[in-house]
């Protein structure tokens, strides 16, 4: 299957909820998400730009592979997701079998459904909210205008590579945090902590 999606940053999160509701999107309840991404000890599938993603979820456990991005004025990857039962045993099959945790990335994610396209609100450490539309491109284009998105301000770097950027930005205050930032709420509200000391 082929992804199809588009990210944007959101400032104002209910102004956003609010016109998806007005627009007759289904609003799911809020979940937790952390996701595991594993790699080969080379770093093989990072070097091919494909994500190897364990996720972890109040209801079930998502194994996900994502193959290298398409061009296009979306980001578009294959994608294919495998729903499993055992979170512990799928991470230790994935550790036998030769492959290692390279990136952890908690969330708080708000599902909306419109027809054929699928919307997630997301709350992530550090970076703040974003708006993912995933469906036929005509779809996200549609939408996209009734929410007044500017396709000019879409995103099309990940969550891990908008960490990423962070991190180099905020560079000289992590030095003083002297704990390794970690992509988590948890991390998120010590950091803020030292830094307000």
């Amino acid at each position: 299957m082929i992804e199809i999606e588009i990210k944007f940053k959101v400032e104002d999160p209910i102004k956003i909820c609010n016109l998806l509701v007005r627009c007759g999107a289904k609003q799911y309840p809020k979940e937790r998400e952390v996701d595991f991404s594993f790699d080969t000890y080379d770093r093989l599938l990072s070097r091919q730009a494909k994500l190897l993603r364990l996720r972890k979820t109040d209801k079930e456990t998502l194994l996900t592979f994502k193959g290298p991005i398409i061009a296009s004025r979306f980001k578009k990857r294959e994608e294919i997701n495998i729903r499993l039962d055992d979170f512990k045993r799928t991470q230790d099959l994935l550790n036998q079998i030769g492959f290692v945790g390279s990136f952890t990335k908690e969330k708080i994610r708000q599902r909306f459904s419109l027809k054929d396209t699928e919307v997630y609100l997301d709350r992530l450490p550090f970076i703040g909210y974003y708006l993912e539309i995933e469906g036929r491109d005509k779809n996200i284009l549609n939408l996209s205008k009734r929410l007044k998105l500017d396709m000019t301000e879409a995103i099309k770097e990940s969550y891990n590579q908008l960490f990423n950027l962070f991190c180099i930005i905020n560079q000289e205050k992590i030095k003083k945090f002297k704990k390794k930032l970690e992509f988590s709420f948890k991390c998120e509200r010590e950091f803020k902590r030292s830094i307000n000391k």
